[in-house]
């Protein structure tokens, strides 16, 4: 049996990207040693272990690792161990308090979920990240049931691997399901730090360093509105005077068509005249840019894109404002296609002079700003120790009891925890509005309820063409005290790379963070409110692929909370890592291993309530909220804007082992492979598909990582390019990356 997806491009089966095998395994008759079906003595088991554990303690040893939530619900009743064993009791239907599962008896997922987490943690004097990799036999007594209480016992099978024997039993001993070595394999860099300098960062515009030998074009192909003309002229002209050939397309297919091995094709923005027109040109930028990269890529050419913007980084205008999705955008597009895109350039305000030197000599870099001249590239600094920044630990925050506290996104998770840190802070009256309910609205409500606030619920579409109309009835039909704090916390994820990305999708993650926030600025001009904050994410700034739609949509909130701030509000955009355990990237497998391939970690609520105090006290427009992992000596740099803010650990002391052959690639390349599927170096093949090897789509992530620490530069489709060890050398070997 296989599980196996993958990435579909539309209906074009021809151009769909590989399947990508998640799990496979083997169905038959259950093996004559299994011991399903027999009966333990659970009361020796228990006398021979003499240590009792805090109920919590899996869910904390696995959060100190980096775990942020389960993926299912369940809870340990009672623990107790030895070196090599554990007995765990486990309810693993919190929902119910009867002996049925509320779900019918039907799912295994929450015990199967307490008993792989649980497993995990017996190898605690070696703590460490770490998934299952493999296991032998999984087998199931023939009718059993799900209990609502099971009773584990787990037996680390040597002192020195890390695999483990598990037995799922019901309270009289009975053995339903019986697991035998079941592997585990560490995930690298899960150290956590209690310093708060190392988690909120400021954006630092750094002189870019150029490479010493250019690109090589002969020609711009500019792809360019008409309402961009005149800008266009004015570029054309300088080029010409630098003997570069230019040509003027208006249609993508045209573009990439026409277009050579020595042409750069240029996307220019165009730009809004009034604020109107914000949402709409902003979308058409982002589907022009997005289209470009698709008819190229499809194309297979070797022609370099860029994108040029006009000074949209500082939001200083609704021109500025138009444009802004694009930076966003931009990070996405050169983390999915780094050898098609030579990056976003964002000239300086009204300049003739084409950025023709960025082009050339700025290589590896996302987002290039010209400014006084001079080429310039992000990088994260601690905000702690910028001028103009006070911390919360300074003197406490209180928010006005005579006030209204508006969130939007109100019944999602951020949004109900906002709720929560408002109440604390003094505040009496806060309004959720949102679209959806959340999962615990009722008694998360309650509870603030119970803290002496009142908390008004408005159902609401924030990025509805008339929210801000509706939004004002509703609030002045309450009676409620002025509006004078908003924390914009409404969003929706749409995950697709730029290459599938659609209107629809595109259209779906705007809607609430873009028109919404363009509705909240009309109801709210800068000047009316104590603080607006904007919910934004880092994602953008590391490129996390598959978020096009979302970068896009954040990197214009940061540029908006610029706008209002430059307006002489206090405005700031937060762009937060994942909240440990909470929001629309709630802790998985894949989001673990991605933030983890990025360098950096999720956060805890804690970390996200003191970066909020800390921010709204600080002078600043847009901040990111995320702690860098540290590297060891010789590891690739996860992304250039973490250049300021990582930390290395201690060089290991060097050992005298006399002179060791050098090995070959495909010898290092397997050593990874086999690491990531705690695999022997003897068993890979490399001709072997790396799916059919066992490699899931969390194993890619760590795959990469390790690839990386050798100094090879590998991308986010690793298997859908590159199957197969061979595959993977013969690339490297050539220089092409995956």
């Amino acid at each position: 049996m296989t599980i196996s997806s993958r990435l579909a491009v539309g209906g074009d089966e021809e151009n769909s990207h590989s399947w990508l095998t998640n799990t496979v395994a083997e169905v038959g008759a259950a093996d004559a040693m299994s011991k399903v079906g027999q009966t333990i003595d659970l009361a020796s088991i228990r006398k021979r272990l003499p240590e009792t554990l805090p109920p919590a303690f899996t869910i904390d040893y696995l959060a100190d690792v980096g775990v942020s939530a389960m993926g299912f619900p369940w809870k340990v009743m009672d623990h107790v161990r030895n070196n090599n064993e554990f007995l765990a009791v486990v309810d693993a239907d919190l929902q119910t308090t009867g002996t049925s599962a509320h779900w019918g008896n039907r799912s295994w997922a929450s015990v199967l979920d307490a008993m792989t987490s649980i497993s995990s943690t017996i190898f605690w004097k070696q703590p460490l990240l770490r998934m299952p990799t493999a296991v032998d036999a999984v087998t199931l007594l023939p009718g059993a049931v799900p209990p609502k209480t099971s009773y584990m016992y787990v037996r680390r099978r040597d002192e020195y691997g890390f695999a483990a024997d598990v037995l799922v039993c019901d309270h009289q001993g009975t053995v339903l399901v019986d697991v035998e070595n079941l592997a585990f394999a560490g995930i690298e860099g899960n150290a956590d730090s209690n310093s708060h300098s190392e988690l909120v960062h400021r954006i630092a515009w750094p002189p870019a360093q150029l490479a010493e030998e250019p690109r090589q074009f002969d020609e711009v192909v500019f792809l360019a509105p008409e309402s961009v003309a005149e800008t266009v002229r004015a570029w054309s002209a300088d080029l010409r005077r630098q003997a570069v050939r230019v040509r003027v397309e208006s249609d993508p297919d045209r573009a990439a068509r026409s277009a050579g091995p020595r042409s750069a094709v240029v996307v220019v923005a165009e730009t809004a005249q009034n604020v109107a027109d914000i949402a709409d040109v902003s979308q058409r930028n982002c589907e022009r840019l997005a289209t470009s990269v698709q008819r190229l890529w499809h194309a297979r050419s070797s022609t370099t894109l860029f994108c040029l913007t006009r000074a949209a980084h500082d939001g200083r205008d609704v021109a500025a404002l138009s444009q802004a999705a694009l930076i966003g955008l931009a990070r996405i597009v050169h983390s999915e296609h780094p050898e098609l895109f030579g990056g976003l350039i964002d000239t300086e305000h009204a300049t003739p002079a084409f950025p023709l030197q960025a082009m050339k000599y700025v290589r590896g870099i996302d987002v290039t700003r010209i400014e006084d001249g001079v080429a310039r590239c992000a990088r994260l600094r601690p905000l702690v120790g910028t001028p103009g920044v006070t911390g919360p630990f300074r003197l406490g925050f209180r928010l006005a009891q005579d006030a209204t506290y508006l969130v939007t996104g109100g019944l999602g998770a951020l949004g109900i925890e906002t709720a929560r840190w408002m109440v604390e802070r003094g505040a009496r009256h806060v309004v959720l509005a949102s679209r959806h309910a959340g999962a615990a609205t009722v008694s998360s409500i309650a509870q603030l309820e119970a803290s002496g606030a009142s908390i008004h619920v408005v159902s609401i579409d924030i990025g509805a063409v008339d929210a801000p109309e509706q939004l004002q009835q509703t609030l002045d039909g309450l009676g409620l005290p002025p509006v004078r704090g908003v924390v914009h916390a409404a969003g929706a994820l749409a995950n697709e790379t730029v290459v599938e990305l659609t209107t629809a999708a595109f259209n779906t993650v705007a809607h609430p963070k873009v028109s919404g926030a363009l509705n909240l600025h009309r109801l709210y001009p800068p000047g009316t409110l104590d603080f607006c904050v904007y919910y934004s994410s880092c994602g953008q700034l590391l490129g996390f692929p598959g978020q096009a739609s979302y970068a896009a949509a954040n990197a214009f909130l940061d540029a908006l909370a610029a706008h209002r701030r430059k307006m002489g509000e206090s405005c700031i955009s937060i762009q937060w890592s994942s909240w440990r355990g909470l929001g629309m990237s709630t802790s998985t497998r894949y989001i673990d291993a991605e933030l983890e391939a990025r360098g950096i970690t999720d956060v805890t609520l804690e970390e996200a309530l003191f970066a909020l105090e800390l921010l709204l006290r600080s002078d600043v427009d847009h901040a990111a909220v995320l702690r860098a992992l540290p590297l060891a000596p010789g590891d690739p740099l996860p992304h250039p804007i973490l250049t300021n803010c990582v930390t290395y650990l201690a060089e290991p002391a060097a050992l005298s082992v006399g002179t060791v052959a050098p090995k070959s690639l495909k010898d290092r390349v397997t050593e990874c492979v086999a690491a990531v599927l705690s695999l022997s170096v003897d068993s890979i093949d490399e001709h072997e598909a790396l799916t059919e090897l066992g490699m899931d789509s969390v194993m890619t992530v760590g795959l990469r990582r390790h690839l990386e620490k050798l100094g090879l530069k590998v991308g986010p489709t690793l298997l859908w390019n590159c199957p197969t060890v061979a595959h993977l050398v013969a690339h490297f070997e050539k220089g092409d990356g995956c």
